[in-house]
């Protein structure tokens, strides 16, 4: 993705290209042809399924307004909406059509003044698309290919799966909650893996009770658990004297034998995706070295490259923080001078990511929580700590960004703020 100025996208629409701007439907596509003036070609939308025959019917009809109005070349354009519209953009980006994508919020900025209506219809919408075609504000279609594609990919699935994970999670700490409150008071995590495994053997408070410390030690040891003896005798003795609902025993042993089947479930399938997602990330050229950053994870770097996909699109590190909605936006005027903040206009994916990955960082590496902590306590214009680390994100993501296009290894000297390195001794 190269830095493309809007001067050179207005260039790209000539008095000889076919302009075609779809609405993406679900079932069914409307699509209006302009010309480069914005002066429509035919009086009514051309409707098409969301099929190969509905695809092939527009190609005939975009050729035939083509040959027609003796256009040479042809730009479509398109709203993003949801997943609906990948299906058409890969089928004319195989015919080799230059397929460009429009921000929703540029359309319904520009639907009112195009359309002399604030109402939406499939038959209207396209022409709001076709006026920010016309005016330059358009993005070229990315769609990753190859590696690229596979690591986005298994990244997605992953990150279904770990919200699935998640809610089993909070399900079975619901269930403990109810039928054994008392668990608080032996262990500090619902995910302790002794608990768990008790739950599997002796989930109600009275199975506890009837399985003995004896018995309790002797199952842990079945599972290779070689846990102190006080444990079990604690789990028994707050079981004796639980408060837990006790009201349908029997069907509340079958609900949580189902929820840590789940569990259990995601947890496999999320080990299977790890080792996916570390292949994966090996043959990204440089992906591996991102994990040299104490904090980075294997699933950090994973999300990371998913989400920027071809490092070599973006021709500097400015352009991949703005893709990640990370660069900063500016209100003044006159005298007054508003409070800066992050545009939040990129992937929002990728942003969630960085962010994940500054708390990681400051946790794990001296050279980065001295930054946050400069950037908390420099005396011009200090930041609150939530900003601090949302700077922190954005030094990260440059840090990602150089080590992936010059191919270097990670060097924490180099980590500076405001011009110099940052007071690591006084901070770690």
């Amino acid at each position: 993705m190269k830095n493309i100025t809007k001067n050179q996208k207005l260039a790209a629409i000539k008095d000889t290209t076919l302009i075609i701007a779809i609405d993406i439907g679900a079932y069914n596509h409307h699509a209006r042809a302009f010309d480069w003036r914005g002066s429509e070609q035919q009086k009514k939308a051309f409707k098409f399924s969301n099929c190969r025959s509905g695809f092939e019917s527009f190609l005939k009809w975009m050729e035939d307004i083509k040959s027609k109005k003796k256009f040479k070349d042809v730009m479509v354009g398109l709203e993003p909406t949801g997943h609906y519209w990948f299906p058409l953009c890969d089928y004319l980006m195989d015919r080799k059509l230059r397929v460009v994508i429009t921000s929703p919020v540029s359309v319904k900025q520009t639907k009112e003044a195009a359309t002399s209506s604030a109402s939406k219809s499939d038959t209207q919408d396209p022409i709001a698309i076709a006026h920010v075609m016309i005016s330059g504000n358009y993005q070229n279609v990315y769609r990753p290919k190859g590696n690229h594609a596979k690591l986005r990919k298994a990244y997605t699935v992953r990150d279904s799966v770990m919200e699935q994970h998640k809610a089993s999670i909070n399900r079975i700490h619901a269930w403990v909650s109810t039928y054994f409150p008392e668990w608080r008071k032996v262990y500090s995590s619902i995910k302790a893996v002794s608990l768990l495994m008790l739950l599997r053997q002796a989930p109600l408070p009275t199975d506890i009770v009837k399985l003995g410390v004896d018995g309790i030690v002797e199952y842990w040891r079945e599972y290779k658990l070689y846990l102190a003896r006080e444990r079990a005798e604690r789990l028994v003795e707050e079981a004796k004297r639980s408060i837990g609902v006790t009201e349908d025993a029997e069907i509340a042993r079958i609900e949580i034998q189902i929820l840590l089947e789940d569990y259990d479930r995601h947890a496999a399938h999320l080990a299977m995706l790890d080792k996916k997602l570390a292949e994966l990330v090996e043959k990204y050229p440089g992906g591996e070295k991102l994990m040299q950053i104490p904090g980075v994870s294997l699933q950090i770097a994973a999300g990371f490259l998913a989400e920027v996909g071809d490092i070599d699109r973006f021709p500097g590190a400015p352009q991949l923080q703005s893709y990640a909605g990370l660069d900063i936006l500016q209100k003044s005027s006159g005298k007054q001078k508003g409070q800066s903040r992050i545009s939040g206009r990129g992937r929002h994916k990728l942003r969630r990511v960085m962010f994940m990955a500054a708390l990681s960082v400051v946790s794990h590496a001296p050279e980065f929580r001295a930054v946050q902590e400069y950037y908390k306590h420099r005396k011009k214009n200090p930041l609150k700590p939530i900003q601090a680390l949302i700077a922190v994100a954005c030094k990260l993501l440059r840090v990602f960004y150089a080590m992936l296009v010059k191919g270097v290894d990670y060097d924490p000297s180099k980590i500076t703020c405001g011009g110099k390195a940052p007071a690591v001794e006084q901070t770690a």
